[in-house]
């Protein structure tokens, strides 16, 4: 079974605006890469968590010189370590290594799943008095290297970032993980490394995150075996989302495709597995809260470049409120079929579209407008936000 990560949203990082970044968690479940989801229309409310807004710099600081040990028996899907490097984070805005895995013996080209979760607990180190914010920033990304691996390197050596701002109280757990399609650019023996940040703006009360250890709660894995004809892509563009232009100074559109690729399966598959992450923003401008409709859309297509079946469409809706301010969406469905009549091509057009919505009556102020955000390059390296995969399932 290639599917070996469980999953939680996330994502947050450097904003070329004022806007940052956050998430809510999709419950992780044990035991597997990717989870699947029905192959039908669907929608569901996404309720984001209250959080304040934080600005942290990425600083990067040395890896410890002991490298993890990797679990990983004969014939497993995957190789994967658990060992913590790194068990407390402070709000000092510094990226260390939490997991390590070395030795991956792997080909240029040959792309691979990578997968890392981390999952913290808070604690605070004096009385909490009402009415103070507790909250901090839980960030994490993936790095991959023939040398020794950095945080501060630039995609596609590196995953997106998924962060969230840790709301809870003392003891509460918060998880954030990626999901990343590592293409080795040479032959070589790498090393991976699950970056953990710890951030906040307010210093009162002082507080931290312990890493939670042990599997399904801090996880770093690689798949054993490679993702043969799989593609990764991230969205290459802020778009900018309002009810009409004349609401906001940078505002855009109500409408947007904000990701759309053309991929061509496997020969030999005869399914496909999908998935998006897609960032948000909340901004001023309106009422409370911020509303989008998120439609992701797989389409099998003949020789004329049109729909050969009824496309395969999940729709979420995403609510931010403005003190939340940012939410990362993580949709992913498994086992789309590939069609072989009706004059289908192995063809499919992978697409992530938008819509804002206004859930005020008529005559009010409308809701908030929003960002669904693109790459960032800092001090230059790209640092991707939003981003969706495409992977064969052969046999």
């Amino acid at each position: 079974m290639r599917r070996l990560m469980s999953f939680a949203s996330a994502g947050r990082g450097h904003s070329p605006r004022s806007f940052r970044r956050g998430a809510t968690t999709i419950p992780a479940r044990t035991g597997r890469i990717w989870n699947s989801t029905k192959i039908v229309r669907a929608r569901r409310a996404v309720s984001a968590v209250a959080a304040a807004a934080l600005a942290a710099s990425l600083a990067a600081v040395a890896l410890p010189a002991a490298p993890a040990s990797a679990e990983s028996a004969a014939g497993a899907p995957y190789t994967q370590t658990t060992k913590v490097l790194h068990k407390r984070l402070h709000t000092d805005s510094k990226a260390f290594a939490l997991l390590r895995l070395d030795g991956l013996k792997l080909r240029k080209g040959r792309s691979r799943l990578v997968y890392g979760i981390f999952t913290a607990t808070k604690g605070f180190g004096e009385k909490v008095k009402e009415g103070d914010r507790v909250d901090m920033l839980q960030e994490t990304w993936i790095t991959c290297s023939t040398g020794e691996p950095k945080a501060t390197q630039a995609y596609p050596n590196r995953s997106a970032l998924s962060s969230r701002n840790h709301e809870g109280g003392k003891g509460t757990k918060r998880a954030v993980s990626v999901l990343w399609l590592f293409t080795p650019p040479a032959d070589g023996t790498y090393s991976c490394v699950l970056w953990g940040l710890g951030g906040g703006m307010i210093k009162s009360p002082k507080r931290w995150l312990d890493v939670v250890e042990g599997a399904p709660s801090t996880v770093l894995r690689v798949t054993n075996q490679d993702e043969i004809g799989a593609a990764e892509w991230y969205q290459t563009k802020d778009v900018y989302l309002c009810e009409k232009p004349s609401q906001a100074e940078e505002c855009g559109t109500p409408t947007a495709t904000v990701l759309r690729k053309q991929w061509t399966a496997h020969p030999e598959a005869r399914s496909i597995d999908v998935f998006h992450g897609t960032q948000f923003s909340s901004s001023s401008g309106g009422r409370d809260p911020f509303v989008a409709d998120v439609e992701f859309v797989v389409m099998q297509l003949n020789e004329n470049g049109r729909s050969c079946v009824t496309p395969t469409t999940v729709t979420n809706r995403v609510s931010i409120p403005g003190v939340v301010h940012h939410l990362k969406l993580n949709r992913r469905i498994d086992g789309i079929p590939v069609h072989t009549g009706n004059g289908c091509t192995r063809n499919f057009v992978i697409k992530v579209d938008v819509k804002y919505v206004r859930t005020h009556p008529e005559g009010m102020t409308p809701n908030r407008p929003g960002l669904v955000h693109g790459p960032v390059r800092v001090n230059p390296p790209l640092r991707p936000y939003s981003t969706a995969i495409a992977m064969n399932n052969l046999g």
